[in-house]
């Protein structure tokens, strides 16, 4: 008498089968942050940032923990008036707030974009030129009138070894070719944050996409899923023969 042939259970198969569904693998690729994908002009690169949750706003940066040298490059995109538009960002030694920030500041003048440091004291401050209490140099400004987008760029050097810091970024309408105060209401009053320059997590107004570390821990996760994906196909490719010839 022939020995039957076993039979495969349909419930098994049925999980194998929504396991290697492609709905299945494709989520298992998150997408990447806005940040992550776009080019500086002259070969910039920065192998860490982040999305900034307010104000279309996205920080750039590249840092030496051991000697405490920063390089970032602010991005403010989708400016709806760009010749009389200030935009901001700043760090502050004290508190993810506007006072006592120390700022790097771009706006358009006389036709030309400037851009400048600025100590910010009080809420009623107009950004007036001034040295900041961190050391910070070769602050420049670009705009990119296919995105309205003014970039900030700027080394600013840090006690060693910090591992995070209080950021602040800002826009505001400008009179009689000065920045006036910004809006009070909406992403102006969020978009405050702290930032951890090792891993890109942000806390408080901070948030968005990762940095380097988070990137790579996404392309880690996404390896796996596809090589569970590719195994579970074949396994699929063994029980379809063997209910194929039972």
């Amino acid at each position: 008498m022939a020995t039957p042939k076993p039979k495969i259970p349909l419930f098994f198969i049925f999980l194998l089968t929504q396991a290697t569904s492609p709905v299945f693998c494709s989520s298992s690729s998150p997408a990447s942050s806005k940040c992550s994908t776009h080019t500086f002009p002259q070969n910039r690169a920065f192998p860490s940032c982040v999305d900034l949750p307010y104000l279309d706003s996205y920080l750039h940066w590249d840092y030496e923990p051991s000697t405490g040298i920063l390089r970032i490059a602010y991005r403010h995109a989708a400016i709806t008036s760009p010749a009389s538009t200030w935009v901001a960002w700043a760090i502050n030694p004290s508190a993810p707030a506007m006072i006592g920030s120390q700022a790097l500041v771009a706006y358009h003048r006389d036709g030309q974009l400037t851009a400048y440091t600025s100590p910010v004291y009080d809420y009623s401050t107009s950004l007036i030129e001034a040295k900041l209490s961190v050391d910070v140099r070769d602050v420049t400004a670009e705009y990119s009138t296919d995105d309205r987008e003014i970039a900030i760029f700027a080394y600013i050097r840090l006690k060693e070894n910090t591992t995070t810091l209080n950021h602040v970024w800002q826009d505001g309408p400008m009179d009689g070719g000065k920045p006036i105060q910004h809006s009070t209401s909406g992403g102006n009053l969020k978009s405050a944050g702290t930032l951890n320059l090792l891993s890109g997590q942000s806390a408080g107004g901070g948030g968005g996409g990762g940095g380097d570390d988070r990137i790579k821990k996404r392309n880690v996760g996404t390896r796996n899923a596809a090589g569970l994906c590719f195994f579970g196909y074949g396994f699929l490719l063994v029980f379809s023969f063997l209910v194929g010839t039972s």
